[in-house]
């Protein structure tokens, strides 16, 4: 018997798992996640079920596991031409339109159907790129200084926001967007790391 997956090097470790998170994004985008599944995530990947099921054992923990994979990737590329607060609010806006998406179906999905889910290989200290990205931008202008700022600092316009959407059932509105940024978010930050 051949077949793409004979013909191929043998994956394993952190490639395997990359290839195999892509091809659960890549299901959850085409099915959604009533219609999520796992055999198919393992013949997308061109893996064994067996490599799949020794790491996530259900379908919740391996799409909690590739929606934290692609909450972490940027966007795209960033325009950090505005100020430190035309910047986080922009980054707000992406937040919301990621979570118009798929991993917005399968945060709502993991958070009432899997409440007892071990999210423990999430760190929830793990800072978001973007908001890396960000400040690193407003330190070299001079917007912030140069202490560490810590990473639930650095998270907590996105946590408002998710919050807000698994919580409250709905996106921020425009006012509450920029009401995150200028009386929470900004701030902190500021007391975190004020400028010089």
């Amino acid at each position: 018997m051949t077949g793409d997956r004979e013909s191929r090097p043998r994956r394993r470790g952190e490639e395997l798992e990359g290839a195999l998170l892509d091809a659960a994004w890549d299901e959850l985008v085409e099915h959604g996640w009533n219609d999520f599944s796992m055999p198919r995530v393992a013949r997308r990947a061109g893996a064994g079920k067996a490599s799949l099921y020794a790491r996530w054992r259900t379908k919740a923990a391996l799409i909690a596991a590739t929606s934290f994979r692609q909450s972490q990737l940027p966007p795209g590329p960033l325009d950090l031409s505005g100020s430190l607060t035309e910047n986080l609010r922009s980054a707000l806006d992406g937040t919301c339109a990621f979570l118009r998406g798929p991993y917005g179906s399968a945060a709502r999905a993991l958070a009432s159907e899997s409440p007892t889910l071990d999210l423990s290989q999430r760190p929830a200290d793990t800072p978001i790129q973007v908001a890396v990205e960000i400040i690193e931008h407003a330190r070299a202008r001079g917007e912030l200084g140069p202490s560490p700022i810590p990473p639930r600092v650095l998270n907590v316009g996105f946590a408002l926001v998710i919050q807000s959407f698994l919580v409250d059932g709905a996106l921020p509105g425009p006012e509450e967007l920029d009401e995150i940024v200028a009386c929470v978010w900004l701030p902190a930050l500021r007391a975190a790391a004020p400028a010089d």
